[in-house]
C-alpha cells in the first residue's frame, strides 16, 4: 500500500511540475531568441551594443559610442524593430515624468505606467513609446522599476547633450 501511495504521489508531483518546467524553459528560449535577434539587427545596422536587456516581449540595446538605440517589440501580431539615433530625436521624456537629473516625480509603486517616450524631429513621424510596465499585465515588481530607472538613466546620459528637456 505504501508503494502504491508513493507511486501515485510521485506521479501527481510530476504531473504538476512538468508544465512549470516547460513554461520556464519556453521563457528562457524566448529571451535568448529575442536577444539574438537584437544582436543580429544591431550588426545589420552597424551598431555595437554596449548594453542590452529583455522583458516580456521586448528587447532593447544601446550603442553609447555612436549614440544609437535599437528596440524590438513582439507584442501583438507582428514584430517591430526600431533603430533610433540622436540626430532623429527632438525630445525624450519618461512616464511618470522626471526632472533633468532623472529624479522621478511621484511614487513609482503607484505609477500606472513606466515608459520612455521619444519625439522625432520629423513632424509626421509619431512618438515612439517604450513601455517597461503597463497596468493590467500583472503587478509592478521591483525589477520593473529597476529596469525602468536604469534605462531612463542610460538614455538620458546618451542623449542629454542634444535633447531639449
Amino acid at each position: 500500500m505504501d508503494l502504491t501511495n508513493s507511486i501515485i504521489g510521485i506521479a501527481i508531483l510530476v504531473f504538476f511540475l512538468l508544465p512549470v518546467f516547460f513554461i520556464a524553459k519556453a521563457g528562457k528560449n524566448k529571451k535568448n531568441r529575442l536577444l539574438k535577434e537584437l544582436e543580429s539587427e544591431a550588426k545589420l545596422n552597424d551598431i555595437t551594443l554596449t548594453e542590452s536587456d529583455y522583458w516580456d516581449e521586448s528587447a532593447i540595446g544601446i550603442d553609447s559610442v555612436k549614440g544609437k538605440i535599437i528596440f524590438i517589440n513582439e507584442r501583438g501580431e507582428d514584430k517591430k524593430f526600431y533603430n533610433l539615433s540622436i540626430s532623429d530625436l527632438k525630445s525624450f521624456n519618461t512616464v511618470p515624468s522626471s526632472d533633468s537629473t532623472g529624479k522621478i516625480s511621484g511614487n513609482l509603486k503607484k505609477a500606472e505606467r513606466l515608459a520612455v517616450v521619444f519625439s522625432f524631429r520629423q513632424k509626421e513621424q509619431p512618438d515612439l513609446v517604450i513601455d517597461f510596465f503597463t497596468p493590467g499585465f500583472g503587478k509592478m515588481s521591483e525589477s520593473d522599476i529597476e529596469r525602468f530607472i536604469r534605462w531612463s538613466d542610460l538614455i538620458r546620459n546618451l542623449f542629454s547633450p542634444t535633447l531639449n528637456k
